[in-house]
């Protein structure tokens, strides 16, 4: 989970483990949308509900930088509302882009640089510093042993 200072004010956080931000896909082959700076207000955003994706494509509608932010259940939807044209762009955390990608080459391109800094986390209940200090010392562990690069390697490389 993206440990915001926000977050932080209902939950703890782990050690942060992986540094990520937000970025602006839109359906391959796209030529018109080549940055956050190129939306219109005639154009809509897409995110997923509960991410800093929501959060950013609701400042855009809020804003007036765009007429309309969609907030879905789900990626999926939210992709195919993006390649049937519903949506002009989606916003959303830089690797579960990445991973679409890969997974379905030709679908979808980012634009634009990383919007935001992220630092993600594990999230544990506020106060539940023995919760907290276990999982801290087991991320500590992995790093140690190597294990964390070689799955940090594997997944986020």
């Amino acid at each position: 989970m993206n440990a915001s200072e926000e977050r932080r004010e209902k939950v703890d956080f782990s050690t942060t483990y992986y540094d990520s931000g937000l970025v602006i896909a839109v359906k391959a082959g796209n030529t018109a949308i080549k940055s956050i700076d190129d939306l219109t207000p005639d154009m809509k955003a897409g995110g997923q509900i509960g991410t800093t994706g929501a959060d950013l494509a609701t400042e855009l509608f809020d804003t007036g930088k765009i007429s309309e932010a969609k907030i879905y259940n789900g990626l999926d939807v939210a992709i195919m509302d993006l390649l049937n044209g519903n949506i002009d762009v989606l916003v959303n955390d830089l690797p579960v882009t990445k991973a679409y990608m890969d997974a379905k080459p030709g679908t979808i391109e980012i634009v634009g640089d990383v919007l935001n800094a992220e630092s993600y986390g594990y999230a544990v209940q506020k106060g539940n510093t023995e919760l907290l200090d276990k999982i801290n010392a087991g991320m500590q562990n992995l790093i140690d042993d190597g294990t964390f690069d070689e799955i940090y390697a594997k997944w986020f490389e």
